[in-house]
């Protein structure tokens, strides 16, 4: 018994068991309260609502017209006209 004075003998059972007086509670299932004063959603998607493109196709428009007259600028002030491109 003189070697194993240090190290604590391994128990027989499991470690994570616990007497049964200290187990937890099993939590039970319920659904998730739905937010008071705010209305279900009208779709079930992920999906971000379309009114949200608005910006981005602004954007795409926007930059499609700034490239276009950049463009023209350029063509002009190197001598080339619309007509010989």
């Amino acid at each position: 018994m003189a070697e194993s004075e240090g190290t604590p003998r391994k128990a027989s059972g499991p470690r994570h068991a616990l007497p049964e007086d200290m187990e937890p509670a099993p939590i039970p299932a319920r659904e998730p309260a739905r937010p008071v004063g705010r209305p279900a959603p009208a779709y079930e998607s992920y999906e971000a609502p379309e009114s949200n493109m608005m910006p981005m196709i602004i954007a795409a428009i926007l930059g499609g017209v700034l490239a276009a007259v950049l463009l023209l600028r350029a063509r002009r002030r190197s001598g080339v006209g619309p007509e010989e491109g």
